[in-house]
């Protein structure tokens, strides 16, 4: 047996393995390998799974949360649901229906939700188109080109922006773009000029060899070779808000788009948030657009309200990230193996 690596192990899961002759526990275990592929704030990976003759608990793990970037776990719950999303799409593609009910027990926090899963020749069409851009998404902090949308991928991105408690937001006008982009800007500023927020990105940053199967390797940054083993210190010592306040600055400003999504702090609300965001960005992956986060005037509580006011929102700002399109990252976050997030008996 080749030996796990963190790297590639993970996301060369082949459709060819599926266990379509094995028991429901056997196949309810290799779709959570795709829901495993999801992305999550640092790449924390706070999910954890435990099966069922139909189904799968979903469970949120605290004990990954980020204290200071996320001290309400918005972006944890939010995480959850976007490793919903990635089940939903690869129980269709598998043949099988998923009906997801959010928190199914009551006192019980840590359970967030339950899916069940039954064979079906009525999946969800749409969501089967998704299955391959699991295993193809990936986060592109790198810069895009400038240029515009094409008008019928902006339409096929609109038919994807109402849910239930959470919405998504496109933007594509320049003058609130760049009212935004001063938002991400000013972000920067404040997060790394505070040595805790430093302190606790270091400590999710590996070297771009790392045998670690969580945290964001270095090459995600940009930061190249042996220079990766300096990075998690760079980022601890020094405030790079200056420099990394232009660059996201030009990013927002010169995005084909910027997206928000948006809805409500509560559990159910923030599931939905995830839902919705993975959607879009495997619907993205798939039409050959890249994304990449720009959080920053949503972690901040006062950049959060003057975000809200500029978009107009009833509901709050939950995510804002960019698209467009540029040169695909290639290499793919460490993820952990399927059996350390597996909750037995």
């Amino acid at each position: 047996m080749l030996k796990f690596n963190p790297m590639f192990t993970p996301w060369q899961v082949a459709e060819q393995d599926f266990p379509k002759d094995g028991a429901l526990e056997e196949k309810f275990k290799f779709l959570l390998r795709y829901a495993i592929l999801a992305p999550s704030g640092h790449n924390t990976q706070p999910w954890k799974f435990k099966l069922q003759p139909d189904g799968v608990f979903i469970y949120a793990d605290y004990t990954r949360r980020l204290h200071v970037v996320d001290p309400d776990n918005r972006e944890l719950v939010i995480s959850i649901g976007a490793a919903i999303m990635n089940l939903r799409v690869a129980a269709a593609y598998f043949g099988y229906a998923c009906t997801v009910q959010y928190q199914p027990k009551a006192n019980t926090p840590e359970l967030l939700a339950f899916a069940r899963l039954s064979e079906s020749s009525q999946t969800d069409h749409e969501l089967k188109k998704l299955f391959h851009a699991i295993v193809q998404r990936r986060t592109n902090r790198n810069a895009y080109e400038v240029r515009s949308l094409a008008e019928d991928e902006l339409k096929r991105l609109q038919k994807l922006t109402a849910g239930k408690k959470a919405a998504i937001r496109i933007v594509t006008d320049k003058a609130i773009q760049t009212s935004i982009a001063e938002l991400v800007s000013e972000g920067d500023y404040i997060q790394m000029s505070d040595p805790a927020f430093r302190q606790e990105l270091a400590s999710w940053v590996r070297s771009n060899w790392t045998r670690r199967g969580d945290g964001i390797a270095a090459y995600g940054f940009g930061i190249p070779g042996i220079i990766s083993w300096l990075g998690p210190w760079f980022m601890r010592t020094f405030d790079l808000g200056k420099p990394q306040a232009k660059k996201d600055y030009q990013f927002a400003k010169e995005a084909a788009a910027l997206v928000i999504v948006h809805g409500e702090d509560t559990k159910e609300s923030l599931l939905e948030v995830g839902e919705m965001f993975e959607r879009f960005v495997l619907t993205a992956t798939s039409m050959g657009l890249q994304y990449a986060f720009l959080n920053q005037p949503v972690e901040v509580q006062d950049l959060r309200t003057r975000l809200r006011a500029i978009l107009g929102l009833a509901d709050l700002p939950q995510l804002l990230f960019r698209i467009g399109y540029a040169e695909p990252q290639k290499r793919a976050m460490p993820r952990r193996p399927l059996d350390d997030v597996l909750i037995e008996g």
